[in-house]
Protein backbone atom coordinates (compact mmCIF):
# COMPACT_ATOMS: atom_id res chain seq x y z
CA UNK A 1 0.00 0.00 0.00
CA UNK A 2 1.44 3.47 -0.93
CA UNK A 3 0.10 4.86 2.46
CA UNK A 4 2.92 2.19 4.34
CA UNK A 5 6.02 3.73 1.99
CA UNK A 6 5.11 7.46 2.42
CA UNK A 7 4.83 6.86 6.21
CA UNK A 8 8.25 4.41 6.49
CA UNK A 9 9.77 7.00 4.37
CA UNK A 10 8.24 10.20 6.30
CA UNK A 11 9.62 8.46 9.78
CA UNK A 12 12.79 7.75 8.58
CA UNK A 13 13.52 11.40 7.54
CA UNK A 14 11.75 12.46 10.50
CA UNK A 15 14.40 10.23 12.89
CA UNK A 16 17.20 11.78 10.92
CA UNK A 17 16.18 15.60 11.28
CA UNK A 18 16.66 17.90 14.16
CA UNK A 19 13.92 18.85 15.66
CA UNK A 20 13.07 21.16 18.57
CA UNK A 21 11.38 18.95 21.57
CA UNK A 22 8.31 21.20 21.52
CA UNK A 23 7.34 19.98 18.15
CA UNK A 24 6.60 16.42 19.63
CA UNK A 25 3.05 15.25 19.67
CA UNK A 26 1.50 12.45 20.97
CA UNK A 27 0.64 10.56 18.12
CA UNK A 28 -3.25 9.16 18.02
CA UNK A 29 -2.74 5.31 17.94
CA UNK A 30 -6.35 5.09 18.48
CA UNK A 31 -8.30 4.37 15.23
CA UNK A 32 -10.46 6.70 13.71
CA UNK A 33 -13.88 6.23 12.23
CA UNK A 34 -13.24 5.95 8.29
CA UNK A 35 -9.19 6.81 8.35
CA UNK A 36 -7.66 3.92 7.22
CA UNK A 37 -4.55 3.37 10.27
CA UNK A 38 -2.05 4.10 7.89
CA UNK A 39 -3.25 7.03 6.85
CA UNK A 40 -3.63 8.32 10.22
CA UNK A 41 -0.01 7.90 11.10
CA UNK A 42 0.90 10.24 7.61
CA UNK A 43 -1.34 12.49 9.00
CA UNK A 44 0.25 12.58 12.59
CA UNK A 45 3.65 13.05 11.01
CA UNK A 46 2.23 15.68 8.77
CA UNK A 47 0.80 17.65 11.52
CA UNK A 48 4.12 17.16 13.46
CA UNK A 49 6.09 18.59 10.72
CA UNK A 50 3.53 21.64 10.16
CA UNK A 51 4.14 22.68 14.17
CA UNK A 52 7.99 22.22 13.83
CA UNK A 53 7.48 24.79 10.62
CA UNK A 54 5.09 27.23 12.83
CA UNK A 55 7.64 27.51 15.94
CA UNK A 56 10.36 28.31 13.40
CA UNK A 57 8.42 30.54 11.67
CA UNK A 58 7.64 32.40 15.22
CA UNK A 59 11.16 32.30 16.06
CA UNK A 60 11.58 34.29 12.54
CA UNK A 61 9.21 36.53 13.41
CA UNK A 62 10.49 37.56 16.22
CA UNK A 63 13.50 37.78 15.43
CA UNK A 64 12.15 40.41 12.63
CA UNK A 65 10.93 42.51 16.07
CA UNK A 66 14.47 42.33 17.17
CA UNK A 67 15.86 43.81 14.51
CA UNK A 68 13.16 46.53 13.91
CA UNK A 69 13.99 47.25 17.72
CA UNK A 70 17.85 47.66 16.37
CA UNK A 71 17.04 50.05 13.77
CA UNK A 72 14.44 51.99 15.99
CA UNK A 73 17.18 52.05 19.16
CA UNK A 74 19.57 53.73 16.69
CA UNK A 75 17.18 56.32 15.10
CA UNK A 76 15.58 59.88 16.01
CA UNK A 77 12.12 59.64 17.08
CA UNK A 78 10.76 61.13 13.44
CA UNK A 79 13.08 58.95 11.23
CA UNK A 80 11.68 55.85 12.93
CA UNK A 81 7.87 57.52 12.18
CA UNK A 82 9.13 57.53 8.38
CA UNK A 83 10.15 54.34 7.92
CA UNK A 84 6.47 53.13 9.61
CA UNK A 85 5.46 55.41 7.34
CA UNK A 86 7.08 54.97 4.31
CA UNK A 87 5.01 51.57 3.51
CA UNK A 88 8.10 50.00 2.29
CA UNK A 89 8.03 47.20 5.04
CA UNK A 90 6.28 44.36 4.06
CA UNK A 91 3.66 44.65 6.89
CA UNK A 92 1.66 47.25 7.98
CA UNK A 93 2.84 50.11 10.51
CA UNK A 94 0.69 48.45 13.38
CA UNK A 95 2.21 45.09 12.60
CA UNK A 96 5.84 46.64 12.94
CA UNK A 97 5.52 47.99 16.37
CA UNK A 98 3.80 45.09 17.47
CA UNK A 99 7.06 42.69 16.54
CA UNK A 100 9.06 45.77 18.03
CA UNK A 101 8.03 44.85 21.54
CA UNK A 102 7.84 41.40 20.61
CA UNK A 103 11.77 41.42 19.94
CA UNK A 104 11.94 43.76 23.25
CA UNK A 105 10.97 41.24 25.33
CA UNK A 106 13.13 39.09 27.50
CA UNK A 107 11.05 36.00 27.56
CA UNK A 108 10.18 36.05 23.59
CA UNK A 109 13.28 36.85 22.07
CA UNK A 110 14.82 33.33 24.12
CA UNK A 111 14.64 30.99 20.87
CA UNK A 112 14.81 28.15 23.42
CA UNK A 113 11.02 29.25 24.16
CA UNK A 114 9.44 29.58 21.23
CA UNK A 115 7.64 25.96 21.53
CA UNK A 116 6.22 27.22 24.65
CA UNK A 117 4.69 30.10 22.59
CA UNK A 118 1.10 30.89 20.89
CA UNK A 119 2.14 31.77 17.54
CA UNK A 120 0.33 34.66 16.73
CA UNK A 121 1.98 38.03 17.31
CA UNK A 122 -1.17 39.49 18.35
CA UNK A 123 -1.78 36.65 21.08
CA UNK A 124 1.91 37.59 22.31
CA UNK A 125 1.57 41.22 22.10
CA UNK A 126 -1.42 41.02 24.46
CA UNK A 127 0.88 38.64 27.00
CA UNK A 128 3.32 41.44 26.39
CA UNK A 129 1.50 43.69 28.73
CA UNK A 130 2.36 41.07 31.75
CA UNK A 131 5.63 41.43 34.20
CA UNK A 132 8.10 39.05 33.33
CA UNK A 133 7.29 37.02 36.52
CA UNK A 134 3.44 36.45 35.77
CA UNK A 135 4.38 35.55 32.40
CA UNK A 136 7.19 32.36 33.72
CA UNK A 137 4.68 31.52 36.35
CA UNK A 138 1.67 31.60 33.14
CA UNK A 139 4.46 29.18 31.25
CA UNK A 140 5.23 26.66 34.06
CA UNK A 141 1.81 26.69 34.69
CA UNK A 142 0.30 26.24 31.61
CA UNK A 143 -1.99 28.88 31.74
CA UNK A 144 0.61 30.00 28.50
CA UNK A 145 0.93 27.44 26.01
CA UNK A 146 0.58 27.12 22.13
CA UNK A 147 -3.22 27.22 21.78
CA UNK A 148 -3.48 30.54 24.12
CA UNK A 149 -6.15 32.42 22.20
CA UNK A 150 -6.00 36.21 22.23
CA UNK A 151 -9.12 35.79 24.77
CA UNK A 152 -7.23 33.55 27.00
CA UNK A 153 -4.15 36.15 26.98
CA UNK A 154 -6.86 38.78 27.55
CA UNK A 155 -8.24 37.16 30.43
CA UNK A 156 -4.70 36.74 32.10
CA UNK A 157 -3.91 39.99 31.26
CA UNK A 158 -6.90 41.12 33.26
CA UNK A 159 -6.95 38.92 36.09
CA UNK A 160 -3.53 40.11 36.28
CA UNK A 161 -5.17 44.06 36.68
CA UNK A 162 -7.94 42.59 39.00
CA UNK A 163 -5.33 41.03 41.29
CA UNK A 164 -2.99 44.52 41.44
CA UNK A 165 -6.48 46.26 42.30
CA UNK A 166 -6.41 48.01 39.33
CA UNK A 167 -10.05 47.74 36.47
CA UNK A 168 -9.90 45.18 33.88
CA UNK A 169 -9.27 46.72 30.44
CA UNK A 170 -12.31 47.89 28.08
CA UNK A 171 -12.80 45.30 25.42
CA UNK A 172 -14.50 45.99 22.41
CA UNK A 173 -17.88 44.15 22.08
Amino acid sequence: MQANNIASNKSAASANSVSPDSTSTQQSNAAQPGIDPDLLQIIDDLVAEIRKCAVYALGWRIMMGVRLREYRDDLEADDWNQVLQSRRLPFSARTAQMLTRLGDHKIFADMTRTHQLPDSITVLNEIAALPLPVIEQALADGKIHPGTSRLDAQDLVDQHRVQKGLHPRLRPL
